[in-house]
């Protein structure tokens, strides 16, 4: 039997129920913040609220919010119950949203008032979805249009959570849709051991860091590495809900005491114009690269503390990954040589299925290796250039 992820990262085995597991920063500089006890008090009641609405195992329920804390702990609380969490980017607009909403057949989305014309505005194209729930609405405003905080202060905070195995679905994110129609991207509860353990060999998360995943809850990033992972080994973790402003982000960094910092490149770009800032100075840190994919689930290959850099090098394969650089014939590439790069799996955080795309699944797997799809080669030290 394998432990339910909304018990994993609210259990008070792994973090005192008083230690704050999350810190939330306003763009005025105003913090609210939920220790590890009332996020699982707070996901209890979540999952009793949904129970009560008839969701459960085998129902995908949507989450259509920026950063808040009902995303968070609404995630916790979801997974609690045996539902799949779908993560939304909330700037979808009506094509992303119709994509993702219609092809996982979801049943509820939990979104706030501004967002809601979005919704209704393809609820049509939604035959599946039957709830939406608002967490800034004090009263329901239609029978299927409901108040969250209304049925969250009458819930019971005790709730058992489902009984789950290894391969129990946990959560589904689309692809970005560059290449064709998003695809959405089954994973498992059997990933959280993977997660805790990349979480400590790459991020080298303890449980007196302090620790900020800038990315949104809408992408693989922002759930594994920015719910799941730090809260496995009891990490206090920021985030700031406002949108990308270089100075508050420098703010956050220094009022908060950030100690391991997870983000974008883009984001390092988009910093080092506007401040014309060299990292390596500013902060006394080495920037290290990470590679994975939303099919992959958790890091594969990384540069990490311990780890001598080789800058634009996506760095080595985490300890238990096997990964390779393959022909077109499926042999191995001498190193230098371009090829595609290939994992031999299985790997607990692996994805287990395309919603709706079985074929399309099979055709990523040989006998032995996963295929990225991504393009690299392989230096005679064994790290991996994308």
């Amino acid at each position: 039997m394998t432990e339910n992820i909304g018990d994993l990262c609210s259990d008070q085995t792994r973090a005192p129920s008083n230690r704050v597991g999350l810190r939330l920063v306003q763009p005025t500089g105003s913090i609210s913040e939920f220790t590890f006890g009332e996020l699982d008090a707070l996901s209890n009641r979540f999952a009793n609220v949904l129970g009560d609405l008839k969701q459960g195992p085998g129902k995908i329920v949507a989450i259509l919010l920026p950063k808040c804390a009902e995303a968070f702990y609404g995630s916790l609380g979801i997974l609690k119950l045996g539902s799949v969490v779908l993560p939304l980017f909330a700037n979808f607009g009506a094509l992303g949203l119709v994509d993702r909403l219609a092809d996982a057949r979801v049943s509820c989305v939990i979104t706030k008032r501004s967002l809601l014309p979005r919704l209704q505005g393809i609820r049509t194209q939604l035959p599946s979805l039957r709830t939406i729930l608002l967490i800034d609405g004090d009263a329901d405003l239609e029978p299927d249009i409901l108040s969250l905080p209304l049925r969250m202060r009458d819930a019971s905070d005790v709730f058992p959570s489902f009984a789950v195995q290894a391969d129990t679905p946990s959560i589904v994110h689309y692809t970005s849709g560059s290449t064709g129609k998003p695809k959405g991207v089954l994973h498992v509860h059997g990933a959280a051991d993977y997660l805790r353990r990349t979480a400590e060999e790459i991020l080298q998360l303890r449980d007196d860091d302090i620790y900020w995943c800038t990315a949104d809850h809408g992408w693989i990033t922002g759930t594994s590495y920015g719910i799941i992972a730090p809260w496995l080994l009891g990490v206090t973790q920021v985030q700031f809900v406002g949108a990308f402003d270089p100075d508050a982000w420098f703010r956050v960094l220094q009022d908060q005491h950030v100690t391991v910092w997870y983000t974008a490149p883009t984001a390092l770009r988009m910093l080092m114009r506007a401040d014309d800032v060299d990292f390596g100075k500013v902060l006394g840190r080495q920037v290290h690269d990470t590679w994975f994919q939303t099919e992959t689930g958790g890091i594969m290959i990384a540069n990490r503390p311990g780890l001598a850099v080789k800058l634009g090098s996506m760095g080595k394969p985490v300890s238990s990954i096997c990964a390779d650089v393959v022909d077109a014939g499926g042999k191995s590439c001498s190193p230098g040589v371009v090829g595609r790069l290939c994992l031999r799996f299985p790997w607990s955080s692996m994805f287990r299925d395309y919603l709706n795309r079985r074929e399309t699944y099979n055709a990523k797997f040989s006998s032995t290796f996963y295929d990225s799809g991504d393009l690299a080669y392989r230096d005679e030290d064994g790290y991996f250039w994308f």
